[in-house]
């Protein structure tokens, strides 16, 4: 079995430069950094995690929450995680949940596994009466969340806490952020720029808050800045899934009478399921609608036609929770925050009128 002393007369550097790259210390050139990491590989070195971790006071783990796992885009966060984790010699425990107490449970493990920081990628609880059908957390579920968390934290040693999405709790040591108003002003402006005049939207929940809320007011930001009438029989709800927004796409096609020239989806997988729905029912996209999604997921690549969509930049987010903890663990004492500005990604669901 390889020894750090192996290591170290591989590389050419000393044991305690072999210990410093391990550690992931900053104290090193990423010359030497690399040499080092490319000897514990050659040599299949494995360093001893427990004795690293009585020694530093760190375990060199990040615990990852989050509650809705079936959503495509956060495999893209995680992942994004991952890699940047992996860079900066640091594994990932990633803990999932679906209602209040498995959620506390989650984090109440994570804690018990020491981890050095924490990423809340997400808070959503499933409705108990419904399995298929996640419901947006209300004020009251996110206080009652936050004063259980408070309570967990505060007989843990403290640690970095990272949320994504806004939360002014005292146990936050930063936070990364999506403009996802900005994002649904963009849906609607993108499809005036191709002379849609008449627009309808398709979301889970309308609301003034959160992250549907957030896309629904810059769904009507984008419509009073364009000009444009909001009608409320073309504005539908339905389950944020695939199925829902076929159910919902077909159930408005039968009922609507009069359909609008686009519409715009909360999320993509709104989207896609509003296309397969279209298409089921002799409508051709985009030449007879344009569907325009929200997010950027993997989903909108594999339907035909592609989905146009607004991108919040998964592994822009990944990326960021990453980076915005990192910095609080290696510099404590300083709350952190991360915008993520979307952009549109053109695909082959938005055609002019």
């Amino acid at each position: 079995m390889a020894t750090i002393d192996d290591v170290a007369r591989l590389a050419g550097v000393s044991t305690m430069t072999v210990s410093r790259v391990v550690n992931g210390s900053s104290a090193v050139s990423d010359k030497t950094r690399q040499k080092v990491l490319e000897a514990t590989e050659t040599l299949g070195y494995q360093p001893n995690l427990l004795a690293r971790s009585l020694v530093t006071n760190q375990t060199h783990t990040i615990g990852v929450l989050l509650t809705h796992i079936e959503n495509p885009l956060y495999s893209i966060f995680l992942s994004a995680i991952i890699q940047e984790a992996e860079k900066h010699g640091y594994d990932i425990i990633m803990s999932a949940a679906t209602d209040l107490d498995s959620t506390l449970k989650s984090i109440n493990t994570l804690y018990n596994k020491c981890v050095d920081g924490m990423i809340i990628l997400s808070v959503e609880f499933r409705d108990s009466k419904d399995d298929n059908t996640t419901i947006f957390h209300t004020v009251e579920q996110m206080q009652a969340f936050d004063h259980e968390f408070e309570k967990i934290a505060a007989k843990q040693k403290p640690i970095p806490v990272i949320t994504l999405g806004d939360h002014h709790m005292d146990y936050v040591s930063g936070l990364v952020n999506i403009d996802y108003r900005l994002g649904g002003q963009m849906a609607v402006e993108y499809l005036h720029t191709y002379n849609h005049e008449e627009i309808g939207y398709i979301s889970h929940v309308v609301t003034d808050t959160g992250i549907w809320g957030e896309r629904y007011q810059g769904f009507l930001d984008g419509m009073r800045a364009c000009g444009k009438t909001v009608r409320e029989e073309w504005i539908v709800k339905c389950v944020d899934t695939v199925e829902g927004g076929f159910h919902a796409m077909k159930e408005f096609i039968h009922s609507a009478g009069k359909l609008p020239s686009a519409i715009s989806c909360a999320n993509d997988m709104i989207a896609v399921g509003a296309i397969n729905a279209a298409i089921t029912e002799g409508l051709r996209v985009p030449e007879d609608i344009s569907i325009i999604g929200h997010d950027g997921s993997y989903v909108g690549e594999i339907t035909e036609p592609g989905l146009t969509t607004v991108s919040i930049r998964p592994y822009a987010v990944g990326r960021a929770c990453f980076s915005v903890l990192h910095d609080c663990l290696t510099d404590t004492g300083t709350a952190r925050k991360a915008v993520i500005t979307p952009e549109v990604l053109k695909r082959g669901s938005v055609k002019a009128r």
